[in-house]
């Protein structure tokens, strides 16, 4: 039951070339693509790791366009885009819900609520998407929160991936304070770069 094998991922990548560029800044290394092209590259790990499953991803709605684009290259097929926003200003983004190429009747009855901001977003969409037997992988993790959002929710699995050390050794002593017994691996090369 290794991490390229998950029935549902969720995630909240890079919104947009700035942060996509302060990401590796921030991780000691060098941008070596730019954002189209990580963005390909994004959606590809997706379809590779959750071919029968559902995927939601979280993103800002300048870029929403572009995301949506990626997925739909390797065969994505939109179930529901969750409109909603963020922060103290209320920034509008979007959430799309969908799967790799082929019909997916644990989301399509789904009714995803109007209105939602911030966290409500993604404790709708983990609660409504994970069960106990579910395998769980958030592949731009940062401090963990979707992963503990769904060991919370009664996940069996949970992995995550994150490129900037100090904000994986955030979430793992979060997890370590739950009660978990926590560790660190390397995971061989996915192809985002």
């Amino acid at each position: 039951m290794g991490w390229r094998c998950a029935d549902v991922i969720y995630t909240d990548p890079p919104w947009n070339p700035t942060v996509f560029a302060s990401f590796y800044a921030y991780a000691g290394g060098t941008q070596t693509t730019d954002f189209t092209a990580y963005l390909s590259n994004l959606a590809r790990l997706l379809r590779n790791v959750c071919p029968r499953g559902t995927v939601a991803v979280d993103f800002g709605n300048p870029y929403f366009p572009a995301m949506v684009s990626a997925l739909q290259e390797f065969d994505g097929a939109t179930y529901h885009t969750i409109a909603g926003s963020y922060g103290a200003k209320m920034t509008p983004m979007s959430t799309w819900v969908g799967t790799f190429g082929r019909v997916n009747p644990a989301i399509d009855g789904l009714q995803p609520p109007a209105g939602l901001h911030g966290f409500r977003i993604s404790d709708w969409v983990v609660g409504s998407l994970v069960t106990p037997k579910t395998r769980f992988y958030d592949p731009c993790a940062g401090a963990l929160g979707f992963p503990i959002l769904a060991i919370k929710a009664g996940t069996g699995v949970a992995f995550g991936s994150e490129i900037i050390p100090q904000k994986l050794a955030t979430g793992l002593a979060k997890l370590a304070r739950l009660g978990f017994n926590v560790s660190r691996c390397e995971l061989p090369q996915t192809g985002l770069r």
